[in-house]
């Protein structure tokens, strides 16, 4: 039997872009309401790089943050076959496709 190969996206970024939330001091200020407290640069990496680990409490801060749930935060969904395609010359590609953009954070080449 085949195994499913899955990927899981850490969708953060593209939940404070919906939100307009734009400045790492702002979230870290919202994170620090909710008892959750990150440096600047510890708030940055949240943001931008893919986190190894997240604990309960920055979750539901940050489920509370942008109204959303953890599978908003957290996608995990198979592995396409075939590569994205690229948009033609001049044409401007979305920010956020219908099918999910995000940071991989595993898939089964990593391990």
């Amino acid at each position: 039997m085949k195994r499913r190969r899955l990927e899981i996206y850490w969708n953060l970024p593209n939940l404070l872009a919906d939100r307009k939330i734009e400045e790492v001091t702002e979230l870290q200020t919202l994170l620090a309401t909710y008892g959750v407290e990150y440096s600047y640069a510890g708030t940055r990496d949240l943001v931008c790089k893919q986190p190894l680990r997240v604990t309960m409490r920055t979750l539901l801060a940050l489920c509370e943050i942008l109204d959303c749930a953890v599978d908003d935060l957290i996608v995990i969904r198979p592995v396409r076959e075939d590569p994205p395609q690229s948009s033609p010359a001049g044409t401007p590609l979305r920010r956020h496709p219908p099918e999910l953009t995000g940071k991989r954070l595993y898939d089964d080449n990593d391990s």
